[in-house]
């Protein structure tokens, strides 16, 4: 063997051991990397399992925290119950006369007697005062009222009978029939008043009524950003 022959064997397996070596630093590193992967992953886990931890205990927390404030509000609500009821009785209590429980052991009337004594001596109520008081101004006010129809309906006839006396002439109806037209409270001896003035019935007013003119302050000639025309009312 030459010794170019053998410089070439050991060029080959110089570049043999240093692709070999090229592998393991490679595969050395892959490992490496796969390994800080598994481990990054295995933190992850690790954390996420810790959030959920923390979670599920919060979840418990609050879930202890309401049951807690619902059985605080079913005791107030119980309490206050009992305080209402409390106070029942004791308005019961109160109201119940003395003489009633001095007499319990005594002889209890019997039915008749006890409506016989309700229908006799039964408590006059406050409203009564205020009906009746209602009732008898209503009374007096269709009083009046029928009174002044009464009077107006008289003076009318009156003033017919008065005229028809200054004109000479006898009466229409007579005098049943006039009490009749009063009784149902239907005014005679009325007389038109066509052609004849009458006061008051020239007042007349106008009512003026105006509507504003609407300005434009968008989309104008020259810009919007200007001050406003003129408010003017049509």
């Amino acid at each position: 063997m030459t010794d170019r022959e053998r410089d070439r064997d050991r060029d080959r397996d110089r570049i043999r051991d240093r692709e070999r070596k090229r592998r393991r630093d490679k595969d050395d590193r892959d490992r490496e990397r796969d390994k800080g992967d598994r481990e990054r992953d295995k933190g992850d886990r690790e954390r996420d399992k810790g959030d959920r931890d923390r979670e599920r205990d919060k979840d418990d927390r609050d879930r202890d925290r309401e049951r807690e404030r619902e059985r605080e509000r079913e005791r107030e609500r119980e309490k206050d119950e009992r305080d209402r009821d409390d106070r029942v009785r004791s308005k019961r209590s109160r109201s119940r006369s003395p003489d009633r429980g001095r007499s319990r052991h005594a002889r209890s009337p019997s039915p008749s007697e006890r409506s016989h004594r309700r229908r006799h001596h039964r408590t006059p109520s406050p409203d009564q005062p205020r009906k009746r008081h209602r009732r008898e101004s209503a009374e007096e006010e269709h009083k009046e009222t029928k009174k002044a129809v009464s009077d107006f309906v008289d003076g009318i006839a009156m003033e017919q009978q008065q005229k028809q006396k200054d004109n000479g002439g006898e009466a229409e109806g007579d005098e049943d029939e006039l009490e009749m037209m009063k009784m149902l409270g239907i005014p005679v001896g009325f007389d038109s008043t066509k052609g004849k003035p009458v006061a008051g019935a020239d007042v007349s007013g106008v009512r003026a009524v105006t509507k504003r003119q609407p300005r434009q302050y968008m989309n104008r000639r020259g810009g919007f950003n200007r001050p406003l025309p003129a408010e003017r009312n049509r």
